[in-house]
């Protein structure tokens, strides 16, 4: 049976967690108009001590940004909170053959096939084109400035090597060079993550959501920032979507 998560009343609970932080001055106070560039600007500066991210490739981009202010800096993962439990991993974006498509079997051999043939083409979809994305010197391999971003080193051009389904023929070539941080922050974070499950959805619920998201963004904000106590933001979100939700809940369930 689907409920609506936002009128439960650990969503209540959350946000008085939420409300009294920010009261003591424990998290940031634009804490609900932050943008993530804002999280790690401000993390850049010291201005914040910790945040929550990306593990794996940008940690060692985070690295990097962190010693251009603070050469001295450095950043370390840590596992989640105990009251957490678990970072929440996100379900993976997929690439797909449509049913239009007029030869799916082409796709299959010459674009799926060579993403993850072990060699040149996971090569390719890995870390790019060698010249502008990585140089060989005898063998090892080295990561060259982000076209976009100079300041950074280029991680990989669309598949992160670190959680691709398929395996190296000879190994990955990174493997020696990689900045240590990368693999740390992956591996804490894939020895403290479940996958989140899948979003249902129906046309009901997507002519909806947009609306709920604005209303729901508001409340927190107005509780969290003192506006409203928490029982007054819960009766204002059961009061403007109490309609909406029925119809949805109605029309999973």
């Amino acid at each position: 049976t689907w409920v609506d998560g936002f009128s439960e009343q650990a969503t209540a609970d959350a946000l008085q967690r939420l409300k009294d932080a920010y009261a003591e001055g424990l998290i940031d106070m634009e804490v609900t108009t932050n943008k993530t560039s804002s999280c790690r600007d401000k993390y850049y500066a010291g201005q914040v001590g910790a945040f929550t991210y990306w593990a794996g490739k940008w940690s060692a981009t985070i690295d990097e940004n962190v010693k251009q202010v603070n050469p001295n800096g450095s950043i370390v993962g840590i596992a989640p909170i105990k009251e957490l439990g678990q970072y929440v991993e996100r379900q993976s974006p997929v690439i797909a053959i449509t049913n239009k498509c007029e030869n799916p079997a082409g796709v299959f051999k010459y674009l799926f096939e060579v993403m993850v043939d072990g060699d040149k083409g996971q090569m390719i979809f890995n870390y790019g084109a060698e010249g502008t994305h990585y140089t060989m010197d005898n063998g090892k391999m080295t990561q060259l400035p982000d076209p976009e971003v100079p300041t950074s080193s280029f991680t990989n051009i669309f598949v992160d090597p670190l959680i691709g389904i398929s395996t190296w023929t000879n190994g990955d070539p990174m493997a020696d060079s990689r900045n240590p941080l990368v693999q740390t922050t992956n591996d804490i974070f894939m020895q403290n993550s479940k996958v989140a499950p899948v979003i249902v959805s129906n046309d009901v619920k997507s002519n909806y959501a947009p609306t709920l998201l604005d209303i729901r963004t508001v409340i927190v904000t107005d509780v969290v920032t003192g506006d409203m106590t928490v029982e007054e933001g819960m009766a204002s979100y059961k009061e403007q979507t109490s309609s909406m939700v029925d119809e949805i809940l109605a029309s999973l369930n």
